[in-house]
């Protein structure tokens, strides 16, 4: 890599890190091209030589982010010594992750998202699908996809419990209790 690569490299990092930061922060309403620019250290128009748009950066923060969360869930799914457990693991591991990731802020800026990105958060989301139908393997549920979606329905009105401030522990213990009760019906 030479030392133009190398800049470039670096300075996308740093952009990338900074939109990070503002949505931290200030969530989505908070990531512009001006503070995203400002706090890089680059003109406004600057930003533009490095991504495409506002919603390529978009992108790019909630694909930095979401690899590393299908895989945090999917390695506490494989320590798990049961069906049970696994099932556990998998919503403690969702939650866990919306809890201390800002997540509801990254699946806000996804929404709408444009072309490759768009299909890129497609199939991560997939990936996770495709882990809830695995998990139900052992459970010989009659109908898996309605079993799928009602285990992902307990996960989203879990997230919103989390966003409006009620505890991880006991969030957690209702979603797993739930789950539980959809796989043994």
């Amino acid at each position: 890599m030479n030392a133009r690569e190398l800049h470039r490299e670096q300075t996308m990092t740093a952009i990338v890190e900074a939109a990070e930061e503002l949505l931290r922060v200030g969530g989505p309403e908070a990531l512009t091209a001006g503070a995203v620019a400002k706090q890089v250290g680059l003109a406004r128009n600057s930003l533009y030589r490095y991504v495409d748009s506002m919603d390529d950066l978009r992108g790019r923060v909630v694909m930095r982010y979401l690899p590393g969360a299908v895989a945090s869930i999917q390695g506490a799914v494989d320590k798990a010594a049961s069906p049970d457990d696994a099932l556990r693991a998998y919503i403690a591991e969702n939650l866990q992750i919306a809890a201390t990731e800002n997540h509801a802020c990254m699946m806000q800026l996804a929404e709408g998202v444009p072309g490759e990105a768009s299909a890129q958060i497609a199939e991560v989301h997939q990936q996770l699908i495709d882990a809830i139908g695995r998990l139900l393997v052992p459970y010989q549920v009659s109908d898996p996809a309605l079993a799928g979606e009602l285990i992902q329905g307990v996960l989203v009105a879990g997230f919103g419990a989390l966003e409006r401030g009620r505890s991880l522990e006991a969030v957690t213990d209702y979603c797993v209790a739930a789950a539980l009760g959809i796989v043994r019906a």
